[in-house]
């Protein structure tokens, strides 16, 4: 039996749409897997950053909490600084620790500001925050020192103070 040449071409179109037909398969069945492997990929990276960023508050949080700590303990075991707090008008040899004190204090406000202004602090905590900062911003010195120094502080953080604290 002999083939012809119209014969062995039919039997290798047919071998080779068989081949082609095959490899596609493979390729679409690979493709499947790789993106199933992605899909599996992403969810542990989501669970990752849902623990990065509860790890970030966290730390964010303990760095206020101990930049509080830094910045009070001081204050309050210092007779003289606890009197500059009451004190809207300092005396020429207070001025400098005044005015030191004054802008420590806000900075400490600005700064937790900031970490909420950008999503590294919890918004649910943000109304005790500003409550917080009312307070800060009670105290006669804060509020001498906010009237020369607001204008090195970012606009938001300006508008936030003379709309939600010293208002």
């Amino acid at each position: 039996m002999e083939l012809s040449v119209q014969d062995l071409s039919a039997i290798t179109v047919a071998f080779a749409t068989v081949i082609y037909t095959g490899g596609t398969f493979l390729l679409w069945w690979v493709n499947r897997k790789n993106v199933q492997v992605l899909e599996k990929q992403l969810l542990i990276l989501k669970d990752q950053i849902g623990y990065q960023s509860t790890f970030n508050k966290v730390l964010v949080t303990n760095a206020a909490l101990d930049s509080h700590r830094e910045i009070w303990l001081p204050i309050i075991t210092n007779p003289m600084l606890v009197g500059l707090l009451q004190n809207n008008n300092p005396k020429a040899i207070e001025r400098t620790t005044a005015e030191f004190l004054g802008s420590i204090l806000i900075n400490h406000c600005a700064r937790i500001y900031l970490s909420f202004q950008h999503g590294f602090s919890d918004m649910n905590e943000f109304p005790s925050f500003s409550r917080d900062a009312r307070y800060l911003f009670s105290f006669p010195l804060v509020r001498w020192r906010w009237e020369s120094v607001l204008k090195y502080h970012s606009p938001d953080f300006v508008k936030f103070v003379q709309d939600q604290i010293a208002s």
